[in-house]
């Protein structure tokens, strides 16, 4: 009975696997071990479900039939395992190709980063450039009227101003 129980515990845990990778295939191969694997898990049950119930049995040739049992079912539980060992390969290069492009993906994006930022450095001082020649020109402008009132108009205003004070 404690042997039962942990049977169902491993099938309830293993159907509770299946079904939740069910929902994250990353791909047509991926998919079609998992169905393989559950097909597999399926006939290996089916298979074995007897074990149990003619184990209980003490005659010689019932043991006979648990050992027959057992031995039958070895070639489908080494299928399953290669299948199994198969897959978790396949999902470690999977994996590890996804990483390589992410990490491709994160480099080509930290270029293409640091190449705008310098383009907008230059674009930066360009404008910076074109706001004070443009500011300057202004200033230049005023300062020339400015230097013409004090060269020319305020020396003839003074000469104005004493001629009329006399």
């Amino acid at each position: 009975a404690k042997q039962k129980a942990q049977w169902l515990a491993d099938d309830a845990s293993i159907q509770s696997l299946l079904k939740q990778y069910q929902s994250g295939f990353t791909n047509a191969t991926d998919q079609q071990m998992w169905q393989s694997v559950s097909s597999q898990w399926s006939a290996y049950k089916q298979q074995t479900a007897q074990i149990e119930v003619v184990g209980r049995a003490t005659t010689a040739a019932a043991q006979t039939a648990v050992r027959n049992l057992v031995h039958s079912s070895d070639a489908s539980f080494t299928q399953l395992s290669q299948t199994l060992t198969t897959w978790q390969k396949d999902n470690m290069k999977w994996a590890n190709e996804k990483l390589a492009a992410n990490a491709s993906t994160y480099s080509s994006a930290q270029t293409l980063g640091i190449a705008l930022l310098v383009v907008l450095a230059i674009v930066a001082l360009g404008i910076a450039f074109m706001v004070s020649r443009s500011i300057k020109s202004g200033v230049n402008a005023v300062l020339d009227r400015l230097g013409s009132l004090r060269d020319h108009c305020a020396t003839n205003l003074q000469a104005g101003i004493e001629a009329l004070a006399k």
